[in-house]
């Protein structure tokens, strides 16, 4: 139960002074404490009493003045029902499916021991109808269900508390039913004798299904007859031992206990499976491959028959497992193909053996897998060894050096390594090699050594692998000659000298595939094999000493050795040679005639001229092979053409190189330059010129020129005179003018070209333009007219116009000749001279005149009545302009309206109208539009409750029809478009139907029929009693209240005051109360009823 506190305080005025008031707050509110309270939210709690009688709460309430105030609730619990359940029906009938029944047979089991006098039992069909105790089965002593099975609610009153207890059970009318149950399968003890103690009754719920056993009882027989006459049953089904083996079959009846002859039977089997001999297998031990890492994989499956013995293996089958667990519940069992060990060591597997027909019968046993490690033969190296003098092919040999390599990391105590001459001897261990320390080949020159490495705690994971033992020949290093060159310029000592072209001298009569030639710095380095020089090896001194080692390429060891010198004769040394250069002859060719001799004692710089030879080539290889050379006197072929010198010593043949350029100058290229023109502005024919206007023509994309102007060609000859290049004024009209051009070679040309003073075009400054506001504040304009004004009759002339000087000066941003402007504008126009480039400027200026603002509402509106006339008219359509600036002309749907062409209008027609204005002064016009629309009260309504009488929720329902739209208002409320009211409080309403206009409204007053949620029969004057609200509108109402448990309290008279909330002349307590109403509305009989709360 809740309950929650809401509350006020209320002051005699008495104890308060006239002159001072006061509103006191709360500084803590709490219930207080009790046992029974199981949750508190705020000023609400719920609770569960656990003792009869009245228990009481106490809410308290402290404000800020100290003053304590509480309110007590209290709740009377009366005493609980001790009925009990009834038992159900079940009759049995094959046939049928409904039976008649006392039902007061199970009044016994209800009362419980109760005195019936106390508690009357009603049988209901419904919950609903026990806990209202309405509806109560008329003839309960004889009562034929109308389902099958049938819920029956008893409902037992405590006549002095009315309370209330509602209790269920079921009627079924149908035959016995025998369900199938699976068979039951056990496994045999040790002796399997085939014979078991099984427990029959284990089958009874699974027999019953959803039968009460309560209404039937299951027997056991060894006989389909048995079973079927209901004799000789089973005596001990709890603990039956079965008679035949492996499988018997067991019969079972269902018989009602109340009908022998509601019966049915069925059958099972019960089965003795054996339980198998886990017999223990040999372990399984295996050799590790060559990674040694512990794992190997275990066919498990190999040990079937060991573990089967002489079971037939049809009858079981085996699984392997990791853990004793894991074989016990038959779960993760292990590959039995090819299982793959842990590499931990040693590893315990456990075997299952289980019936083919009964998984649970089953044994269990185990046995080791074990890896041994496998020996490893490491690879081994060839020995070899040199021969002697007698090169006869046979040496003795240590092949026990081999055997660190062939163990690795295997420890030698854990391995023994035996020598052989087959592989079959390796394999089969025999025939041994006896003397392995001082072994002499029997094959040369290459013999194969055959051998077995073998683990001395299994030797079947022995290992076998091969190498060789060689004598190689050993190989002589002939005599060779010294090596002469000629040091190259740098004269630095050094040169690379080709060593490979010794190697055929040191070989003689030996094939290179054999014998091996290496050079050597030192003797040291020779003997050792170390520091072997490169082919192509640049000495370090001269004369320089130079080791020859040759050896048996395949023993290393067999060699010999010999020398030879390095010598290097010096390079002349000689100086760089300046270049030659001449300018090119006036023919401009390219070609002239140069001396080469005259370098030629700068080149020697001190160097005896009669120890040294001098040639002149035309390229590098040339020089160096001293061939073709070239006249001293020389003609070049190309400039810039380099000279390849060549300086020979007569006396050692060394020679040395440099060489030079021979370049010919090419002298300016004159281009032809168009006229200078400039603009001559005051008319004298002189101007001002910038001379290097016309630099870039003249240099013609040259690079390392200059250029500089002159008055005359004698001037530009003789370069003297020369003019200001950026300002010069002519003394002629027109002028030649001269110009010198020369390179960074000094070289130079001479050229002219043409300067001219030439006049400017004429301009006239045009008249304002004026354009209409296209509406949106902007404007365009034609300049295409202006341009007419400005140049007159000339040709030849470009016409721009832009939106600043600078613009027009630069010739940038053109304006098109279709110019869009937002507010008056000034236009800058440039005049320029197709043929001169000279320019003149002038401006225009642009207007944008304003468009009249004609101003009328979005609409108007004219009211009628219901015949059509007018109530309110005619509407002035007035555009706030006057008649004496603008022109007008009206437009009613598109059509003039003939004779209307003031600045207002007097509108009697509904429809659209128009408005065109024209300002007089600049001929721009502009209109607008409104609509005038007829309106007025519906000429069809209605308002309507639509909900039944007394509904719990009221609705109503507005409609109207005419000439517009209509907006509908409840009582003082909003007005709203739909004219639907819901949540309609009882009573008398107004509904009020306007135009949304203002055109006029209807008022409809309309009744809801109700009855108040709650009253409050404390005599303060409010709510003190609840009545039907409205019953006394309507013919022949009859009131009834009464309690939660359908007791009759009052019967009223509806015209009356109501109920005052009393019984007999006793308050009740709060609680929630119920009502029917009798009523006739319409010529029509009601009935009503709800529910309401009393409150104190």
């Amino acid at each position: 139960m809740v309950i929650f506190f809401t509350g006020g305080l209320n002051f005699n005025p008495a104890i308060i002074p006239a002159d001072l008031s006061f509103t006191p707050n709360a500084t803590s509110e709490q219930w207080l404490a009790d046992p029974s309270i199981t949750n508190t939210v705020g000023s609400t709690i719920t609770v569960t009493p656990t003792t009869e009688g009245v228990n009481c709460y106490t809410y308290e309430f402290i404000d800020n003045f100290g003053c304590t105030y509480t309110d007590t609730v209290c709740i009377t619990v009366l005493p609980e029902i001790t009925n009990g359940v009834p038992s159900g029906f079940v009759i049995c009938d094959p046939t049928g499916t409904a039976a008649t029944v006392d039902l007061t047979t199970r009044d016994v089991e209800i009362l419980n021991g109760l005195a019936a006098t106390d508690f009357p039992i009603t049988y209901h069909l419904t919950q609903s109808d026990a806990e209202n105790g309405v509806g109560a089965i008329t003839t309960p002593t004889a009562y034929t269900n109308t389902s099958n099975p049938q819920t029956i609610y008893a409902a037992i009153t405590d006549s002095t508390t009315m309370c209330v207890v509602v209790e269920s059970f079921d009627i079924s009318v149908g035959s016995a039913a025998y369900n199938t149950v699976p068979d039951i399968d056990l496994c045999d003890d040790p002796s399997n004798d085939g014979f078991e103690i099984f427990d029959l009754t284990s089958q009874e719920a699974g027999i019953l299904g959803s039968q009460s056993a309560m209404d039937f009882a299951v027997t056991y027989h060894t006989t389909q007859l048995d079973a079927d006459a209901g004799i000789n049953a089973i005596p001990n089904p709890t603990s039956y031992v079965n008679v035949q083996t492996p499988a018997e079959t067991i019969y079972a009846r269902i018989e009602s206990v109340t009908d022998a002859t509601c019966n049915d039977t069925g059958s099972f089997d019960i089965t003795v499976s054996p339980t198998p001999i886990a017999n223990i297998p040999m372990d399984i031990i295996a050799c590790d491959d060559v990674s040694n890492d512990g794992i190997a994989t275990f066919i498990l499956s190999s040990r079937n028959s060991m573990v089967l013995g002489a079971q037939n293996p049809a009858d079981f089958s085996i699984s392997y497992h990791s853990t004793q667990a894991d074989a016990d519940s038959n779960t993760a069992a292990l590959t039995s193909s090819g299982y793959m060990n842990a590499g931990t060591g040693p590893e315990t597997i456990y075997v299952r053996i289980e019936s083919v027909l009964n998984d649970e019968c089953y044994n269990t046993t185990s046995f080791l897998i074990r890896v041994d490690p496998q020996a490893v033969f490491n690879t081994a190296q060839t020995i070899n060894l040199c021969d002697d003098t007698s090169n006869d092919g046979f040496e003795i040999f240590d092949i026990t050096s081999n055997e660190t390599d062939i163990l690795g990391t295997q420890n030698p105590t854990d391995f023994t390594i035996t020598y052989h001459n087959t592989q079959m001897d390796a394999d089969m261990n025999t025939a041994s090699i006896p003397n392995p320390g001082s072994y002499t080949n029997i094959s040369t020159p290459v013999e194969t050594i055959y051998v077995r490495i073998s683990p001395n705690g299994n030797v079947n994971c022995y290992a076998t692998g091969t190498f060789d033992i060689e004598v190689s020949p050993t190989a002589v290093a002939n005599p060779v000659t010294d090596m002469t060159l000629c040091d190259d310029s740098s004269n630095d000592g050094t040169e690379v000298f080709d060593l490979s072209t010794q190697t055929a001298t040191v070989l003689g009569t030996q094939l290179p595939a054999d014998v091996e030639v290496t050079y050597h710095a030192s003797q040291a380095d020779a003997d050792a094999d170390t520091g072997s020089l490169a082919l192509n090896y640049p000495n370090t001194s001269s004369p320089q000493t130079i080791y020859v080692r040759a050896e048996n390429v395949n023993n290393t060891d067999c060699y010999t050795t010999t020398s030879f010198d390095l010598i290097l004769n010096p390079a002349p040394t000689i100086a760089a040679a300046a270049d030659l250069q001449l300018c090119d002859d006036p023919s401009g060719d390219g070609v002239e005639n140069f001396d080469l001799t005259v370098n030629e004692t700068a080149i020697l710089n001190g160097l005896v001229p009669a120890d040294f030879m001098f040639t002149y080539h035309t390229s590098q290889a040339n020089a160096d092979a001293d061939a073709p050379s070239i006249a001293t006197a020389y003609d070049n072929t190309s400039s810039p053409e380099t000279i390849y010198v060549r300086v020979e010593n007569i006396n050692t043949g060394c020679y040395n190189t440099t060489s030079f350029d021979l370049i010919v100058d090419a002298v300016p290229a004159i281009a032809t330059v168009s006229n200078l023109e400039e603009c001559d502005e005051d008319g004298d024919t002189v101007a001002i010129f910038s001379l290097s206007d016309r630099e870039s023509e003249i240099i013609n994309g040259q690079t390392g020129v200059t250029v500089l102007y002159y008055a005359s060609n004698a001037d530009a000859l003789n370069n003297t005179n020369a003019l200001d290049e950026n300002s010069y004024s002519n003394t002629a009209n027109p002028q030649t003018i001269s110009y010198r051009l020369t390179n960074a070679s000094g070289c130079y040309a001479i050229g002219d070209f043409i300067i001219e003073a030439v006049a400017a075009p004429m301009v006239i400054t045009p008249m304002d333009v004026n354009n209409c506001d296209d509406g949106t504040g902007n404007a365009i304009a034609d300049l295409a007219p202006v341009t007419t004004q400005v140049i007159g009759t000339q040709t030849g002339v470009t016409v721009s116009y832009h939106e600043s000087q600078a613009d027009a000066d630069n010739d940038s941003n053109v304006v098109a000749s279709t110019y869009a402007y937002s507010s008056d504008t000034t236009l800058f126009i440039r005049v320029e001279d197709d043929n001169t480039d000279c320019v003149s400027f002038t401006t225009v200026n642009l207007i944008i005149d304003p468009l009249p603002q004609p101003s009328l509402l979005s609409q108007y509106v004219l009211c009628i009545d219901n015949n059509g006339v007018l109530l309110n008219g005619p509407e002035v359509l007035d555009t706030g302009l006057n008649n004496t600036d603008y022109t007008f002309e009206w437009f009613l749907n598109g059509a003039v309206i003939a004779g209307s062409n003031s600045a207002s209008h007097d509108a009697i027609e509904p429809g659209d109208y128009e408005v065109v204005v024209t300002n007089i002064a600049t001929g721009c016009d502009n209109s607008t539009t409104t609509n005038v629309r007829q309106s007025g009260i519906p000429t069809a309504y209605s308002v309507d409750v639509t909900t039944e009488t007394y509904a719990v929720d009221h609705q109503i329902i507005a409609t109207a029809t005419g000439p517009d739209e209509y907006w509908f208002r409840l009582d003082d409320g909003s007005y709203v478009n739909n004219g639907v009211f819901n949540d309609v409080s009882p009573g008398l309403h107004n509904v009020t139907i306007a135009e949304r206009s203002g055109c006029g409204e209807i008022i409809v007053e309309v009744f809801v029929f109700g009855y108040p949620d709650y009253f409050t029969p404390n005599n303060d004057g409010y709510h003190d009693t609840w009545n039907i609200i409205g019953a006394d509108r309507l013919p022949i109402t009859t009131l009834y209240i009464f309690d939660r448990y359908g007791k009759l309290l009052k019967q009223l008279d509806t015209v009356g005051p109501g109920w005052d909330g009393n019984y007999n002349g006793q308050p009740l307590p709060s609680s929630d109360y119920w009502f029917k109403i009798e009523y006739e509305q319409d010529g029509r009989k009601g009935e009503a009823t709800g529910h309401f709360a009393l409150k104190r």
